[in-house]
């Protein structure tokens, strides 16, 4: 892991700046932290776009004149123009980079459980294929660092009902792979969820290949390099994940 900054790389020779900052870069959600961020990774602070992130499906094709916008009501974004850096930021949710190499297409998601259960990561596949006319086994998709299964620990409602609702039509194993009942701790029923992986199955249901899909280990709430709600509750703060697409 680099000191502020980590990388993430697609199987591409197209050049793609990808990644998410680490702790070590403060929270990018103060604007001193994101233009001293922007300034270490060459990009320009004034072209940062953005979205309102209200934990939905809102999503947001970016064009020249929204360059350096905050979209409203807006979970994620997708490009195909060049050097305009796409940003989300997170504190446990799965920020998920998608890259459609031959067309030059970047998209970037905030994949918390509401947007999860509202179907982000589907919707932003068809979009892409719909707007650009291209073919979903194409994108690849990276699951950035977020919280784990074994560290996301729900109540009934509204978090496991909701999962158990969105998913139950997909069959009992994809079901359980994504949401089972947690050991006791006491008499208190919780759940377990797996944010990662429920998106990774929206995203294949959308048309993206399996072995397209990297799913990274990194747990938000165990390493301690990242910032984490769970753990650090209000207090905490927010790495950004960016994705630009670098061809001139």
């Amino acid at each position: 892991m680099e000191d502020f900054f980590l990388p993430i790389t697609f199987t591409s020779t197209v050049p793609v700046l990808a990644g998410i900052t680490t702790g070590n870069a403060g929270n990018a959600k103060f604007p001193e932290k994101k233009r001293e961020i922007a300034r270490r990774l060459n990009i320009a602070d004034s072209g940062i776009t953005t979205g309102e992130q209200v934990h939905k499906n809102g999503i947001a094709i970016v064009r020249e004149k929204d360059r350096g916008r905050k979209f409203p009501a807006t979970d994620g974004l997708i490009t195909d123009l060049p050097n305009v850096p796409l940003a989300i930021f997170v504190a446990d949710c799965p920020p998920i980079f998608l890259f459609h190499p031959q067309r030059k297409i970047a998209g970037l998601l905030h994949a918390g459980w509401r947007s999860t259960v509202t179907n982000i990561s589907s919707m932003a596949v068809n979009m892409i294929s719909h707007v650009f006319g291209v073919k979903a086994r194409d994108i690849l998709a990276v699951i950035g660092p977020h919280i784990c299964k074994e560290c996301y620990t729900v109540s009934w409602s509204p978090v496991a009902k909701a999962f158990t609702e969105c998913f139950k039509s997909w069959g009992r194993e994809v079901l359980a792979s994504i949401i089972s009942e947690s050991s006791p701790v006491s008499q208190e029923k919780f759940w377990s969820v797996d944010l990662a992986k429920a998106n990774s199955y929206q995203l294949q249901r959308a048309g993206i290949v399996p072995k397209n899909i990297q799913i990274m280990p990194m747990c938000t709430y165990e390493n301690e390099n990242f910032f984490s709600y769970r753990r650090d509750k209000t207090s905490t703060g927010r790495m950004m994940a960016i994705i630009q697409l670098n061809f001139s």
